[in-house]
């Protein structure tokens, strides 16, 4: 609930228009350029310098969908099953969500 019983409150920040109209613009430009790639094997660098390669699979609003390739710690043959010992259940997959705000570089990998 929001503010239970109306108390006061007082705002701490608040964005300028200008910088709020420059955030939508950026947000709309990586939004329509990452739509562009659907489907297309990227490298990916955060803000805070991590990488990411895999598949562009969803964008939305503010958020870029990649299956990327999970990599096990303990690579052996019962490593996910040890009881059944099928391996050949596991998914290598998994959807990362990132937040398109966040996206410093995109790269599109060729494939040759």
């Amino acid at each position: 609930m929001i503010n239970p019983g109306n108390a006061p409150s007082q705002v701490i920040y608040q964005a300028d228009p200008a910088s709020l109209n420059a955030i939508h613009q950026h947000r709309d430009h990586l939004h329509g350029l990452c739509s562009q790639y659907m489907n297309k094997p990227v490298m990916v660098e955060m803000t805070d310098g991590q990488k990411y390669e895999g598949t562009i699979v969803r964008v939305e609003k503010s958020h870029l969908y990649l299956k990327v390739k999970q990599y096990p710690a303990n690579p052996g043959p019962n490593r996910f099953f040890p009881f059944f010992g099928s391996p050949g259940f596991y998914n290598d997959e998994v959807i990362m969500t990132l937040v398109l705000f966040e996206l410093l570089v995109i790269t599109l990998l060729l494939t040759a």
